[in-house]
């Protein structure tokens, strides 16, 4: 990091304690946000789709993924964190799921 690009960082830091912020609680946050999207669940659900996809057909490839954005991601957030999805959120999107006509298209 160059010397001016520091300076710059604790200027801000500086700004950020005159206005009553903690930037240590700022990066931390930014940091668990960035955390968060790389575990959400839709990510992880595509990486499962990427995994399995050599050993399927393309077609089959191609309609697991459609109803997966279809069936599953619409019901859940996409940004999620698929850590923060529970047993009784899972069981209850699924019967909601199942309670709908299952979308294939």
């Amino acid at each position: 990091m160059s010397l001016a690009k520091a300076r710059s960082r604790r200027d801000k830091a500086r700004e950020q304690v005159a206005d009553g912020i903690d930037p240590i609680q700022v990066r931390k946050a930014q940091k668990a946000a960035k955390v968060n999207l790389e575990n959400s669940f839709e990510v992880i659900a595509r990486e499962w789709h990427a995994k399995y996809m050599p050993s399927w057909t393309p077609r089959h490839a191609k309609t697991i993924l459609r109803r997966l954005e279809l069936n599953v991601l619409a019901y859940f957030l996409h940004t999620q964190p698929a850590l923060s999805i529970n047993l009784n959120m899972a069981i209850s999107r699924l019967l909601l799921i199942d309670s709908n006509s299952f979308s294939t298209s």
